[in-house]
């Protein structure tokens, strides 16, 4: 009987981006007050999970793979700009830039307790991407917060960004396993490939007071990357 390899996967590939700008140039033609504000959010949640359920038998005459892939492209984009020509220059200018880039990725492939495998090799693998899905293999998560103000006699400029970024990446093969891999080899892989960038900045010019203020953020709260055979497990 010919050997036929046995696949089960799941990929995801995302990019999402929020971004606002916005510039006030005139403030009612040389008015007293020019006030800009821009706020740029992200809130973005992306799984890919693949698994073999608890318990489960296969019998594969060729190649068994369990793959996930998830790689996650996230950017958010603020401009906050109050500003003016000779002509019309506000008294007092104020511009405000926030952006907020809130992400939370998870890639996994599990191997549930007590299942049974027998094979021509076996591998369990959850990385960050797959060309198959046009991944460029690099997990990007971008801020940026501009502020900027410009007037007469006083310009406050203000910009605030944070990157608050949770991503996993875990290939499990739970206790009670068995894996019968034929001579072939055992595999079980996680990998990861992250880029995070931050920016704020703030600038403020007065005829007599310029004020500007930037503040950046860049949290990793969980950055998991894991490739455990548990305890238990038996492989031949």
């Amino acid at each position: 009987f010919p050997s036929h390899d046995t696949e089960v996967s799941a990929k995801n590939k995302d990019a999402v981006k929020g971004q606002f700008k916005s510039k006030d140039s005139a403030a009612g033609n040389g008015g007293a007050i020019a006030v800009s504000a821009a706020l740029g959010l992200n809130l973005a949640n992306s799984t890919a999970t693949a698994s073999l359920g608890s318990g489960l038998t296969i019998n594969a005459t060729g190649a068994l793979k369990l793959a996930s892939s998830n790689e996650t492209d996230a950017a958010a984009i603020a401009d906050g700009s109050a500003v003016g020509t000779d002509a019309t220059t506000p008294k007092l200018g104020v511009g405000v830039g926030v952006a907020l880039n809130i992400v939370n990725a998870s890639n996994r492939a599990t191997v549930g307790a007590n299942a049974q495998f027998v094979a021509q090799g076996v591998t369990v693998s959850a990385k960050i991407s797959d060309a198959q899905i046009g991944g460029d293999g690099v997990s990007n998560f971008k801020v940026e917060a501009i502020a900027g103000a410009g007037a007469k006699n006083v310009g406050v400029a203000g910009s605030f960004a944070l990157n608050l970024v949770n991503n996993s990446n875990e290939a499990v093969v739970n206790s009670g396993v068995n894996i019968n891999a034929g001579g072939g080899n055992i595999e079980v892989i996680a990998s990861s490939n992250e880029i995070d960038d931050l920016k704020a900045t703030a600038k403020a010019k007065g005829g007599k007071v310029g004020i500007g203020a930037s503040l950046g953020l860049n949290i990793l709260d969980s950055n998991t990357v894991r490739a455990e055979i548990a305890d238990g497990v038996t492989l031949n």
